[in-house]
């Protein structure tokens, strides 16, 4: 509660907080615009360059890796993905050309072949 000796009465105080956020609710919807030159660039916000542009354009496609895929897999019977290789190894009475691939850590394409085990 105010008392008599206050700078500023309880109302007028209340007021002045309402006032200072209108001000800083029209200051918040201005729009402003940024140069590239006012961005800093770090390690993990940075400008492409042409270059890189350039080279990730030229990287494989997805029906190109589609097409080499099928390609390889060709005759091939898919039997499933699986965490690890003993799994793989579980599946019973595996023939000449099934194939799977190994997920956990870095991803391992088997082919089953019968002369190999």
């Amino acid at each position: 509660m105010a008392t008599s000796n206050a700078i500023l009465q309880y109302e007028q105080l209340q007021q002045l907080i309402l006032q200072i956020y209108e001000d800083i609710k029209k200051k918040s919807n201005i729009e402003h615009n940024h140069l590239a030159t006012d961005i800093t660039e770090n390690s993990s916000k940075r400008f492409v360059s042409d270059s890189e542009k350039n080279s990730w354009s030229a990287k494989i496609t997805q029906a190109q890796l589609d097409g080499a895929l099928n390609s390889l897999t060709s005759g091939l019977s898919w039997k499933g993905s699986f965490s690890t290789l003993t799994e793989i190894q579980a599946i019973p009475n595996p023939q000449d050309g099934w194939f799977t691939i190994k997920t956990s850590g870095e991803n391992v394409f088997y082919i089953y072949e019968s002369s190999s085990n």
